[in-house]
């Protein structure tokens, strides 16, 4: 903020003397004449000793109209030895001084051919006078024909002159020197961070510094006066480049959505109608013609902002866009409309003069110092983001890794349960009948050993199951059980289409065969029933049943790996699990829902 600040009295506060303006003004009368009529400074003499020449306090320091200005001032104080018009686009302007009834020609002055600085190094018109006499009567004769031309006179001793200058200059050193760090900054910026949108914002900021370079008179004075294309181009062409720039950046640097692509376009469009004024200022500068172009870009330029300032409004109304963003787009706008509107007299404030004069660029060091911080901003948060989601994969992967081990844990502690369990009796029994010779009861063993080893083999077995193939092959796998066991398995599959995810899928294959393996091996039943149906909502419901004796739940050890791995497993699918048991048999339902 203590920049902005800097930049309010730099732009506000050129350092100019107030008190030598109002000097100035305190008795200057005026008088005005069509431009084209030739009128020579002895009509003028004529026009004032005439009494035609009238004092207006009420004296505009914008000259609006296309005429020429003649103002007289009678020496007071013959120490003011500098005159400047604080104006960089001027047609011709000329200082005359009334001696003795003798009349003393000064340099004449224009924007385009005779430049300020040719007489004497300054960026506005300015004439030395020569020693002055207490009486001497100046004469200063400006023709406007540049529609709006700031007539804001300093009559000043040479000390108070060059002061001026000095920190006007000290000044717009520091204004370019901050545009130029924001330029290296962003460049740098958008290298680093492959963002190359922004260097489209670099290139409308160079524009500005273009254009303030020559809205100050500093390019035509220090850069570019022998060149005619710039003296009479410079500023609206750097505007033409500046808003195709500022077109692109915003194509390709704003997040847009489906809703707000038609936005998009319109940014484009404005991008793309720079391009013929851009091909006729190209041609201006190989071929010097059409010297009032320059009036209908600015036209068209104008109504692109406008569009500009709509997009904005309608990209932060739909949530896209920070409110403050329009507001600092809206700030230059308002300015330019404030600085063609606004016509203060010589009577008004210093303040209100330079503030008036200036406001168009503290509305655009304002604004780029807001874009400055939303670029910086964006990017920053989007890598922040990038940090948060790296983080959180890291995290997931982890707990993913830790999850599968603690699973393949469960698993291999189940399946050597039910080897030790299974097989290490039919294992023992074996040995009895060989030792026996028993070689009857030997075989059943055997083949007892082989029916639990399919069986035990089709519980452990990962089918290729999804929503596609989810009836079929539950119904296959309680075929195989059928066959395998010594119960009968009934079951009732009525689902139609239905969207599960693989993973669902998988954990009620699951569920199921864990439930039918608890039954076979500690219910004593001799009936499954399975149920499986989807309601109108499309939640699956599961249901087996049993006819066998039953279990008290609170007796059945936290560690017990069926049906605590049974809940876990409904857990995960956002499902539901509901148990009753008598010692006339056992019901479990389950109900998932579809879409999870």
């Amino acid at each position: 903020m203590r920049f902005v600040y800097l930049c309010f009295l730099l732009l506000v506060c050129s350092c100019a003397n107030h008190s030598k303006t109002a000097d100035f003004y305190a008795d200057v009368s005026s008088y005005s004449t069509p431009t084209d009529e030739n009128f020579t400074v002895n009509d003028a003499v004529l026009n004032y000793n005439q009494g035609n020449f009238r004092k207006d306090p009420n004296l505009k320091i914008f000259a609006t109209t296309n005429e020429t200005l003649w103002f007289q001032k009678t020496i007071k104080d013959i120490t003011l030895n500098y005159l400047s018009i604080a104006v960089t686009y001027i047609s011709y302007s000329r200082v005359y001084i009334l001696r003795d009834k003798e009349i003393i020609s000064l340099q004449k002055i224009n924007s385009y051919e005779n430049f300020p600085h040719q007489s004497l190094y300054y960026r506005h018109p300015t004439w030395k006078l020569p020693k002055l006499k207490a009486g001497d009567q100046l004469f200063v004769e400006v023709k406007n024909a540049s529609g709006r031309a700031r007539l804001e006179f300093y009559l000043e001793n040479e000390n108070d002159f060059f002061k001026r200058v000095e920190t006007e200059y000290f000044l717009f050193g520091v204004f370019i020197t901050f545009l130029v760090l924001i330029v290296v900054g962003l460049v740098f910026f958008s290298l680093s961070r492959k963002r190359y949108s922004i260097l489209f914002y670099c290139v409308y900021i160079l524009c500005i510094i273009v254009e303030f370079l020559a809205g100050k008179g500093i390019g035509v004075q220090y850069i570019w006066s022998d060149s005619g294309f710039l003296v009479t181009s410079s500023r609206s062409f750097s505007q033409t480049i500046g808003v195709a720039a500022l077109s692109l950046f915003y194509v390709y640097f704003y997040n847009y959505t489906s809703k707000t692509l038609r936005i998009k376009r319109v940014f484009l469009i404005c991008a793309f109608t720079t391009i013929p004024f851009l091909l006729v200022y190209f041609y201006k500068a190989i071929f010097p013609s059409f010297p009032t172009f320059y009036l209908y870009v600015w036209i068209v330029m104008k109504v692109i902002i406008i569009v500009f300032l709509i997009n904005h409004i309608l990209l932060a109304k739909r949530g896209k866009l920070p409110i403050y963003l329009v507001i600092g787009f809206t700030l230059p706008l308002i300015a330019m409309l404030l600085s063609q509107y606004i016509n203060p007299s010589v009577s008004s404030s210093w303040y209100t003069i330079k503030f008036v004069s200036n406001i168009y660029y503290l509305g655009l060091i304002i604004e780029i110092i807001i874009f400055t911080y939303y670029i910086f901003n964006t990017i920053l948060e989007a890598q922040k983001n990038i940090v948060r989601l790296r983080n959180l994969n890291e995290d997931l992967k982890n707990n993913f890794n830790e999850g599968m081990l603690q699973t393949q844990e469960r698993e291999r502690d189940y399946l050597l349960s039910e080897v030790h369990d299974t097989f290490g009796g039919y294992i023992a029994a074996l040995r009895i009948k060989i030792a026996t010779d028993d070689k009857k009861k030997a075989k059943e063993t055997l083949d007892a050993f082989s029916k639990d080893y399919r069986y035990l083999l089709n519980n452990l077995y990962s089918p290729k199951i999804n929503a596609a193939n989810f009836s079929e092959t539950i119904a296959t796998y309680l075929q195989k059980m059928n066959v395998l066991s010594d119960l009968e398995i009934i079951s009732n599959i009525n689902i139609g289409d239905t969207t599960l995810s693989q993973n669902t899928c998988i954990h009620l294959y699951r569920t199921l065969s864990e439930l039918i393996s608890n039954v076979i091996k500690h219910a004593g039943a001799s009936m499954i029933v399975v149920y499986i149906s989807q309601n109108e909502e499309g939640t699956i419901i599961l249901s087996v049943t049993d006819d066998g004796k039953g279990f008290d739940e609170t007796q059945i050890s936290t560690n017990s790996y069926g049906l605590s791995n049974v809940k876990k497993r409904v857990k995960e699918i956002n499902g539901t699990l509901h148990i009753d048991t008598s010692d006339t048999g056992t019901s479990i339902h389950l109900k998932i829902p579809q879409n999870y």
